[in-house]
């Protein structure tokens, strides 16, 4: 131990009382305790009692390393389906908040082996929540642990296909394939691009095939093809990017106008995104709801409940779990006077949420917000908050 560490102890013991000096002792022996049998848990992969156990060492001793322990344990809980698509969303969320505690406590990683297995997990987790910006900057900074890890860029590839942002995901396959090459690992990289279905779907891409076969037999020949591919062909190919390009660009300028309230403006955006996806189709099921859901919200604010309702039918019909979107839907039956509509979507926002902290926020904006004022004093109102209600107080 360091001579500061020697100090600061010292220091520790001659300020606690001999009754406070042994609680604390106490304390540390149940701490190790529970996270020795934590880990033995995690062995045995019985991983609700992992939580149970990570989760009372770090109430007992505060530890990053608890809260690691506790985060991964959530994770492993949430991922038994084996994709973002089949996790459990509410164990994922509890795994982020974890991490996140985790995080404030160690910024640096210090307490951890391999820092890289954290942001790569955490990345997973906030794909499974929905929240693939964040999921990036989580794989980023897991490539930044491990730069010469070809798996990293690989994942945050096939997230950046699945968010239609194909130029970003070809970069980064290429760089998994670079980095597997200075490995020795590139043919078994393609192989697993090849054949396993989690990331084979993007090679439904004409740039992401033409960059793995690069690293696959005959590749020469190959490009030679791709070089001789007839001009008009080269030429749709051209125009089809383009149009893609122009559709995001135009939801991006939308987006932003949605960001700083010019809410007539975002609706304008919007709806010549959608006009533009026509042609190019780039936009997936999850993106089109996200696009009416803020198109809903800005005609909300407007005070244009009629466009609201149209728009956020639509955002449901897209992607039936959008808690936000059925949300405002309510509020906007509320100010049309559909009471009965207004509490049904309520009960939909409620059900989808996607983690307890989300339904904490939507059940406060219930209660709070003047649009939802008439619909507070029915019965149904309080009935089907209720047991929302006793749910958030049974885990707190």
């Amino acid at each position: 131990m360091s001579t500061k560490k020697l100090l600061t102890a010292a220091v520790a013991v001659l300020l606690l009382s001999p009754s406070a000096y042994a609680a604390r002792k106490s304390s540390q022996a149940k701490h190790r305790t529970l996270l020795n049998a934590g880990i033995a848990s995690m062995k045995s992969r019985d991983y609700g009692r992992a939580i149970q156990d990570f989760a009372e060492a770090a109430q007992a001793g505060k530890s990053a390393e608890a809260y690691f322990l506790l985060a991964y344990a959530r994770y492993q809980k949430a991922f038994a389906g084996g994709t973002p698509e089949n996790a459990d969303r509410e164990e994922a969320a509890l795994a982020i908040k974890a991490y996140n505690a985790a995080l404030g406590m160690d910024p640096g990683l210090d307490t951890v082996a391999a820092p890289y297995r954290v942001y790569h997990s955490l990345g997973l987790c906030y794909e499974a929540v929905g929240a693939d910006e964040k999921a990036i900057e989580a794989y980023r900074k897991a490539f930044q642990a491990s730069p010469d890890n070809p798996m990293l860029p690989l994942y945050a590839a096939r997230l950046r296909y699945r968010m239609n942002d194909v130029p970003r995901s070809a970069a980064n396959l290429a760089l998994a394939l670079r980095k597997a090459r200075q490995a020795n690992k590139d043919k078994a990289l393609v192989r697993m691009v090849r054949t396993d279905p989690f990331f084979a779907s993007m090679l439904k891409s004409d740039l992401n095939r033409g960059i793995v076969s690069e690293y696959e037999p005959g590749a020469e020949e190959m490009r030679d093809a791709v070089r001789d591919t007839p001009p008009d062909q080269r030429r749709q190919i051209l125009a089809e990017a383009q149009a893609d390009s122009a559709a995001l660009r135009r939801l991006a300028a939308a987006d932003e106008e949605f960001r700083f309230n010019r809410f007539r403006e975002a609706i304008d955006g919007y709806n010549e995104t959608l006009l533009l996806n026509q042609e190019s189709a780039v936009l997936n099921r999850t993106q089109l709801s996200l696009v009416y859901e803020k198109m809903g919200t800005a005609y909300n604010r407007l005070g244009l409940s009629n466009g609201a309702i149209k728009a956020l039918r639509f955002s449901v019909q897209e992607m039936p779990g959008n808690s936000n979107a059925y949300y405002q839907l309510s509020l906007a039956y509320a100010v049309s006077g559909k009471y009965s509509q207004s509490l049904r979507a309520l009960g939909e926002s409620f059900k989808n949420a996607p983690s307890d902290a989300e339904l904490r926020k939507l059940s406060l904006l219930a209660r709070t917000d003047s649009e939802l004022e008439p619909i507070r004093d029915l019965p149904g109102f309080q009935s089907l908050l209720g047991p929302y209600m006793e749910r958030l107080q049974a885990r707190r």
